[in-house]
């Protein structure tokens, strides 16, 4: 009958047989409308609805690696490559001649003993996760249940080897590996062997915003390998007294 009505009204020019079909037809569509809109609701009338949540979501930690010229690599480049890669770096990163490096640089997730680094050095991180190689986009992916907890104190990221080796502190699902999170790791093992002030004083809003101060005063560090300009992001961040006033003041 409503559905006769509202035919009537829009002006439906066909005859009765045709007006009744239309209008069952539409009864039924009304009926399913009602009964499927009710399926979304529960007992108290309320709509909802879930979400299947990806057990891995909570279980990876990823990234991008950045290099100058893009590598992590211990020759030199020619000074036309120097050239090239400040033309073109990509300009939403903050550090100055640096690039993702390529793909297949390894990247390990590690355990630190407060213990072991009360004395201004990592000696005997515990193994997590050892096998993360970077795509050809330098970013990373360690996919395992250790990835979950990114508040205990603390993991470590690392890249690279010997004068290369590039460090970063875990406190998010997200996380960059540069020259920046290398002068970070420096400057907390720094203050950390020589105050009293263990490492899991800094909790991971310290860190964060630690992070972001010594990225602000490395921006403009250089270099053309990674040792070269992890140790002038270092030097740039243990020499600005405004790093170390937040390393006394989020330790105590």
């Amino acid at each position: 009958m409503i559905g006769a009505m509202l035919l009537q009204r829009l002006g439906w020019a066909g005859g009765p047989r045709a007006m009744r079909s239309v209008a069952s037809c539409a009864a039924v569509a009304l009926a399913v409308g009602v009964l499927i809109g009710l399926g979304g609701c529960g007992s108290n009338g309320s709509s909802s609805v879930s979400f299947t949540d990806d057990p891995q979501a909570q279980e990876k930690i990823t990234g991008v690696v950045y290099g100058p010229n893009g590598a992590l690599a211990a020759l030199a480049p020619a000074w036309w490559e120097r050239q090239l890669n400040l033309s073109f770096s990509s300009p939403a990163y903050g550090l100055q001649g640096v690039s993702p490096i390529g793909a297949g640089l390894p990247v390990s997730l590690s355990l630190l003993d407060a213990i072991d680094f009360a004395d201004g050095r990592i000696d005997s991180p515990k193994p997590l996760v050892t096998s993360a190689l970077t795509d050809e986009e330098g970013r990373y992916s360690i996919i395992d249940p250790a990835a979950e907890d990114v508040t205990v104190c603390r993991k470590v990221l690392a890249a690279g080897s010997g004068t290369s080796l590039t460090r970063a502190l875990v406190f998010s699902h997200n996380v960059q590996i540069d020259a920046a999170s290398e002068a970070l790791v420096r400057v907390l093992l720094d203050h950390v062997s020589t105050s009293l002030s263990p490492l899991c004083n800094y909790s991971v809003d310290d860190l964060a915003r630690l992070l972001q101060k010594v990225q602000d005063v490395t921006v403009s560090a250089h270099g053309d390998t990674a040792g070269e300009i992890n140790d002038d992001a270092y030097l740039r961040a243990k020499n600005n007294r405004f790093v170390q006033q937040m390393l006394v003041d989020l330790g105590n």
